[in-house]
């Protein structure tokens, strides 16, 4: 029996991958999803969970209920194998399933950095109490080791996608959508992609007919700060925030151009969503961005705040057309190859078999 523990279901990188791990395992294994805060749930997720009859545990209460609930759970459906996802979730889950019995807690750690206090704590639970932490990148592993997490208990599993191809764009020739899916804090500096898409519209203005519309979705602490810096840059009538929208799979469908200024990053779930729709995808060179944006072959790589190499990006595929074509077919070609749910499930499999686990 297995639990898959996440904090919540809000739009985030780590939600969608834990129940594209829940549909993963279902058809072979019981599995259940189990959402620590069983109050914060979109409801796209729900459609999608019944969809794919995943069996989900809402946990409802203050902490000390819901940890009550947890371990009924967990004694009840003698669950004996644990997945979870985050810091609250890895420490909860190792915790509890521990004093529990269950055999086996594999902690999850998707972030190429982390704050120090998670980290000490973190680096404590994986060492001592999981048997496994599953990384989603390279770069995060490495990270995590250099401060003392023990390599023998380090797995990376990339995250995984459920390849859609879509239909052609019929854009109007002179007009471009770019987009940023992300979290509003600091280390995406968003403000970096407000100064490169100001630094854009001039050019383009003076040299050439195209026209720009940016979009940034999502959600978090410095939404204020990127409004503030849209309207320093005069760019209310350009750049648009769109906050938790419900089916954010909808701007990559519309989207020409992915943009992502990150300064630190693990693998995106975000690049890898808009590869998935054959978007060309300009991003910094941090994390393990280099594995999905091949330089002049699925994208552009930048390095960290270089408003005006992000710019000269953006511009050469405005103007190109062909350009954008080919890079979007080679990011949808090495999604399909890489990273589609099937080659996801075969490696959780891998895992699971060689742990035994029935």
């Amino acid at each position: 029996m297995i639990c898959i523990f996440i904090n919540n279901l809000q739009i985030g990188g780590a939600q969608k991958q834990s129940v594209l791990l829940a549909k993963a395992l279902s058809p072979t294994y019981k599995s259940y999803l189990v959402v620590l805060q069983g109050n914060i749930v979109s409801q796209g997720y729900v459609e999608n969970i019944k969809k794919n009859n995943i069996q989900l545990v809402l946990l409802k209460g203050n902490l000390c209920q819901r940890l009550l609930q947890f371990g009924r759970f967990l004694i009840e459906n003698e669950i004996n194998f644990i997945f979870s996802y985050l810091a609250s979730t890895n420490i909860l889950g190792a915790v509890v399933g521990r004093l529990l019995g269950v055999k086996y807690i594999i902690g999850g750690i998707r972030n190429a950095s982390i704050p120090k206090y998670k980290m000490i704590v973190q680096k404590y639970v994986h060492n001592y109490l999981l048997n496994y932490t599953i990384f989603n990148s390279f770069v995060a592993e490495k990270n995590m080791v250099e401060q003392g997490f023990s390599k023998e208990k380090c797995k990376i599993i990339a995250n995984g996608i459920e390849v859609t191809r879509p239909a052609e764009k019929n854009r109007e020739v002179n007009e471009i959508e770019i987009i940023t899916i992300t979290r509003f804090v600091p280390h995406k500096d968003v403000s970096t992609s407000i100064k490169a898409i100001a630094y854009l519209t001039n050019r383009l203005l003076k040299e050439t007919k195209w026209q720009v519309r940016y979009s940034i979705i999502g959600y978090g602490i410095t939404k204020d700060e990127i409004e503030l810096e849209i309207a320093n840059q005069n760019l209310n009538d350009v750049v648009s925030i769109i906050n938790k929208p419900p089916n954010p799979e909808l701007f990559f469908r519309n989207a020409d151009i992915y943009l992502a200024t990150s300064l630190d990053e693990g693998l995106s779930n975000s690049i890898m969503e808009a590869m998935n729709y054959s978007v060309p995808v300009v991003a910094t060179n941090v994390g393990d961005n280099s594995e999905l944006v091949k330089h002049n072959e699925t994208g552009y790589l930048v390095k960290t705040k270089d408003v005006e190499g992000i710019a000269h990006y953006l511009y050469n595929l405005i103007i190109d057309p062909e350009k954008r074509k080919e890079l979007g077919n080679n990011s949808y070609n090495l999604i399909k190859h890489k990273y589609s749910f099937e080659a996801f499930q075969s490696r959780y499999f891998e895992l699971l078999d060689s742990l035994s686990v029935s």
